[in-house]
């Protein structure tokens, strides 16, 4: 059996294959592109010949389910952004076209490149060649069908970014022939995450949080149920820690948890020597404990504990910025929480300043 299948193929080849539609994942990161790389995207292709192509890298598809009649979804390992910020471009110009009255070419985008058709239950059904994640989708299927675009998401700000910057009336045509991309249809998510730490994005730079998720999902990857509770095990620690350095209370999670020093640019590697040789019970085990250990991080970092004095000491702690004590903060309070250690232990312990 084939580990991979990859060819090169122009956006237009692949966009306009009636039978293909893609889905992001549920433990994929949301809609991350920002004016950086939209406007790395729009340099790249504004001054292309008619002859001229630009490679835009690699997408990583997993098939859902065996080849049928009708649309057959694809989930996106990796590529997402690229294809994202795609749409949301050409989505931008079928406006324009509509704004100046060629509705012929406005309707030639949305109905060839921007969704498909199938035939259900009797009547005829417009299917969106990209749906994102769950953070995302609703800004970004307003956008794909041209409804107004309401609140503030980094969705919408892509999509006024390429409105405003594209006057070329053409633009269109050199985004779908004179761009090429490298489909890979990885078979199953075991060989797409092993896949994925291989490639080199082209987006922004992936995170040890990143790799570290990527790496948990290929281990477990061969059994749906446990598959299934590491990703959501995984999102909710993350939801946690999302604006609290992901990759720090992770270091700190292990420092506390493990023995050695491991620094923040070694914690993918340290955690892949740790868990490489586990069983997918074990790595089920590690990701439980890294959420319940979000829960308790969030709230030492909030000093949102049950006893203010408590919460009183830990203030006192983020005022003096003692690093250090994170670490054995998040040994020691799930013991508290647990009701292995008094609460008179944990404040005596807090008090006893030169710890830290």
């Amino acid at each position: 059996m084939k580990f991979i299948e990859a060819k090169e193929v122009k956006l237009q080849e692949m966009l306009s294959n009636a039978q293909e539609a893609y889905k992001v994942p549920i433990y994929q990161r949301p809609y991350a592109w920002g004016k950086d790389q939209w406007e790395d995207l729009f340099e790249d292709l504004k001054g292309l010949k008619s002859d001229d192509m630009h490679f835009l890298g690699s997408i990583v598809v997993v098939p859902e389910g065996e080849h049928r009649f009708g649309i057959n979804y694809f989930q996106i390992v990796d590529g997402q952004q690229r294809l994202a910020t795609v749409l949301i471009w050409l989505s931008a110009i079928r406006d324009i076209a509509q704004e100046k009255g060629n509705t012929e070419l406005a309707t030639y985008l949305t109905e060839t490149f921007l969704f498909a058709k199938e035939w259900e239950s009797g009547r005829l059904k417009k299917i969106p060649k990209l749906q994102l994640g769950e953070l995302d989708n609703e800004a970004f299927q307003r956008v794909l069908e041209g409804k107004t675009k309401e609140g503030n998401h980094l969705i919408y700000e892509c999509y006024k970014y390429f409105k405003n910057k594209t006057d070329e009336e053409n633009m269109w045509q050199i985004i779908l022939n004179n761009v090429s991309i490298v489909h890979i249809n990885a078979f199953n998510h075991f060989n797409a995450f092993r896949l994925f730490e291989t490639l080199n994005d082209r987006g922004l730079e992936l995170s040890a949080a990143d790799l570290i998720k990527n790496f948990l999902l290929m281990k477990v990857s061969k059994d749906e149920e446990i598959l299934n509770d590491v990703i959501n095990q995984w999102n909710e620690m993350y939801d946690k820690v999302r604006d609290k350095e992901p990759v720090k209370f992770i270091r700190r999670y292990f420092l506390a948890n493990y023995k050695g020093k491991i620094s923040e640019s070694r914690l993918y590697e340290e955690v892949r020597e740790k868990l490489e040789k586990e069983y997918t019970e074990k790595i089920r085990s590690f990701a439980r404990a890294l959420n319940e250990n979000a829960t308790i991080y969030k709230k030492i970092l909030e000093c949102s504990f049950s006893s203010e004095k408590i919460n009183k000491k830990l203030r006192e702690l983020h005022l003096v910025e003692v690093a250090p004590s994170f670490t054995l903060l998040l040994k020691i309070m799930p013991c508290l929480e647990n009701d292995e250690i008094s609460e008179r232990d944990i404040f005596l312990t807090l008090s006893v300043k030169r710890c830290f």
